[in-house]
């Protein structure tokens, strides 16, 4: 797909911080809406199996442990339409060497009652990568998404390889699978985090200093709809969560590394029109 994207650099946002994330958050890489007015939010590896409920201002209100998971290296959450399950994708793979990726499927933990949810697992290895670790450094995945019963991943490239953003597809039921690689767009950066707003009509994937916005798709063909890159203001941190509050209102998390650990709101309305074009699955 060729990209637009030089047509977009003078396009900015300002973020608004919301407030602290709690301290069992070391290392927060993933986020997801309840659809009430809290997120879940786990941290990025340190054998945590925790889900943290956190409110919209950085406040904990509850931790669900993860049965039958390990955390090797967990990077984004996402969700079904009907928010039954939750998807934990553990497929961060920054030396490109791993060849145990898993996504952990759950029943969504806001449904739960208990401190416990258990995991099924949908394993999966990737269709163009032959040697492990690999020297073109494309089979890192930090954001995905559910859509149309299926997850889509998208690569956070390294080293030479920086430059285009590969977008994966696996069925969203526990099993082992060889992913199906289905398109990739020159975004230029390196992919963070992903979401899909709740009506099914924008894509955006985020890096440390940008947002791609996907709109007027057909079906999951992403990349051929509009992009637009909106350039995120302010002081450079390292953005690595990403989800929507509404169809053009988002919240993103920065890790802490001296000036971070802080939850964002971004309103997108400029971009996103505040009417919906029309309800699809995602």
């Amino acid at each position: 797909t060729v990209s637009v994207l030089a047509q977009f650099k003078a396009v900015a946002v300002n973020t608004t911080v919301m407030g602290d994330l709690p301290s069992q958050l070391v290392e927060c890489s993933g986020v997801d809406f309840t659809g009430g007015a809290s997120f879940w939010t786990h941290n990025d590896g340190y054998g945590d199996n925790n889900l943290y409920k956190v409110s919209n201002t950085g406040a904990l209100s509850r931790t669900v442990n993860v049965i039958g998971a390990v955390n090797s290296d967990w990077e984004d959450l996402t969700h079904d339409y009907s928010r039954t399950y939750m998807f934990i994708g553990d497929f961060g793979n920054n030396a490109c060497d791993r060849t145990n990726l898993h996504i952990y499927r759950t029943p969504y933990p806001s449904t739960v009652s208990g401190t416990t949810v258990t995991a099924e697992a949908i394993n999966f290895t990737y269709p163009d990568q032959h040697q492990f670790p690999s020297p073109w450094m494309n089979f890192d995945v930090e954001g995905f998404v559910h859509h149309n019963s299926h997850l889509f991943l998208f690569t956070k490239a390294d080293g030479d390889a920086i430059g285009y953003t590969k977008m994966y597809m696996l069925p969203d039921v526990p099993g082992t699978y060889v992913a199906t690689l289905v398109d990739s767009f020159y975004t230029n950066d390196r992919t963070t985090s992903a979401d899909i707003s709740p009506d099914g009509t924008t894509l955006i994937l985020m890096s440390n200093s940008h947002l791609h916005l996907f709109r007027n798709f057909q079906g999951s063909n992403f990349f051929d709809g509009q992009h637009t890159q909106v350039n995120i203001s302010g002081n450079w941190t390292q953005k690595e969560a990403l989800s929507f509050w509404s169809n053009n209102e988002i919240y993103l998390t920065d890790e802490d590394n001296g000036d971070g650990n802080h939850l964002y709101y971004i309103d997108l309305s400029p971009w996103i029109p505040t009417v919906s074009t029309g309800i699809s699955e995602n």
